[in-house]
């Protein structure tokens, strides 16, 4: 046999090595107990592991040891971490792909009716940036005609509109009857009924013409021609006229709901219509209130007077009126009072009615316009009255 530390021949069943003296018997106790031995890195001599230091040649064993089952360790937890980390990143790579592929399907689907929708809502937009407002007593027309007339093209039923108007012709025509309404003569016989809510109706006795308003606004027209001819209108827009073959022949009355070849001019007659009862009842009234004069033409005082004659409501820039001084002016009369303030100070009107109707004074002298017209010029007094003006206006469905 050899010896297992110095490899050299010595007899069989010895129990020490002859030649380096070491005990074979705890040798091979080393040997049988394999799993607590380690070699020595120094000499190779096969040891405990629970040795701090080699038998042999006293080389540190446990340190050294220990450090490389750690390093061993520290290595396959690296080597994992990595391979989770390659894992995750692959998988957030594949969903976004398919996040990105889905998304490009529906973008490429939705497209022909996305870039109609927006076509539609830039040319609404530009028809609304269009309606504009020129001052603060008239409707922005512009707006009402794009509103109007898609609203009569497609969503109205003109049917349940005109007979709607039929009703109120009749309640204006029994009222007419009943001598409910001031009257007074515009022009040449023709005829304005009215109250204190606004112009009713103007009757053309002459030719035969008649025009029905709610709340100032044209509602009905009867033209009497050779043939007799009726408009129905909505907000400034004519909904319907219809061809009468003989008076009072509505059975047989060919109907048009899309032509509006009439529209224009017949807005424009009941505007000038209009114009000409605003200017007739600021003339009654200026006339009404000359008649009460009793001081002499020549004297300065007078002249004061006659100028004080001319206002709606004397004094509104220097007192305080009250509402009670509104109860008997008409709609249309209460709106002048109103804009009497700012005329005073030279403010310039859009509206045509107003317009001449404060042209006729002269103490008017329009100088401002209306973009250009400054709140602070009005004094207290001013400002008062004319808040006040505005909530009469509301509280009696004026405005």
């Amino acid at each position: 046999m050899k010896c297992v530390k110095c490899g050299k021949t010595i007899p069989e069943n010895s129990k020490f090595c002859q030649y380096c003296g070491v005990s074979l018997e705890r040798l091979k106790k080393i040997d049988i107990d394999n799993k607590n031995v380690v070699e020595c890195p120094a000499c190779g001599v096969k040891i405990k592991k629970e040795n701090s230091f080699c038998t042999n040649c006293g080389a540190a064993l446990q340190k050294t040891q220990k450090h490389k089952t750690e390093q061993k360790v520290r290595r396959k937890k690296q080597r994992k971490n990595k391979s989770i980390n390659i894992f995750l990143i692959l998988i957030i790579v594949i969903i976004a792909i398919f996040i990105s592929v889905v998304s490009l399907y529906f973008l490429k689907s939705g497209n022909n009716d996305n870039q109609a929708n927006y076509i539609e809502a830039t040319e609404d937009d530009f028809f609304d940036e269009e309606s504009l407002s020129d001052t603060e007593d008239e409707v922005m027309a512009e707006d009402q005609l794009v509103d109007s007339t898609q609203s009569t093209e497609s969503n109205i039923d003109v049917d349940n509109e005109v007979e709607q108007i039929n009703n109120q012709c009749d309640n204006i025509e029994s009222s007419i009857s009943a001598g409910i309404y001031n009257t007074i003569d515009i022009e040449n016989g023709t005829i304005a009924y009215y109250d204190t809510t606004g112009l009713k109706a103007i009757l053309d006795k002459e030719d035969g013409n008649y025009y029905y308003f709610d709340n100032d606004n044209l509602i009905f027209v009867y033209y009497e021609m050779i043939h007799p001819y009726k408009f129905y209108f909505q907000d400034d827009q004519l909904i319907r006229w219809s061809y009468l073959p003989s008076p009072g022949d509505d059975l047989n009355a060919v109907n048009n709901d899309q032509d509006k070849s009439w529209e224009s001019s017949i807005l424009e007659e009941a505007e000038d219509l209009k114009n000409k009862w605003v200017l007739a009842l600021a003339s009654v009234s200026t006339t009404q209130a000359n008649v009460t004069t009793t001081q002499p033409a020549a004297d300065t005082t007078q002249t004061n007077e006659n100028i004080s004659e001319q206002y709606i409501l004397d004094g509104s820039d220097s007192r305080y009126i009250s509402s009670s001084e509104l109860d008997g002016l008409t709609a249309q009369e209460v709106k002048l009072a109103r804009n009497e303030i700012y005329a005073r100070h030279g403010r310039k009107f859009e509206d045509k009615a107003i317009r001449k109707y404060f042209k006729q004074f002269s103490w008017y002298h329009p100088s401002i316009e209306p973009e250009d017209f400054d709140e602070s010029l009005l004094n207290n007094f001013e400002i008062a009255n004319r808040d006040l003006i505005v909530q009469y206006e509301e509280e009696h469905g004026y405005r």
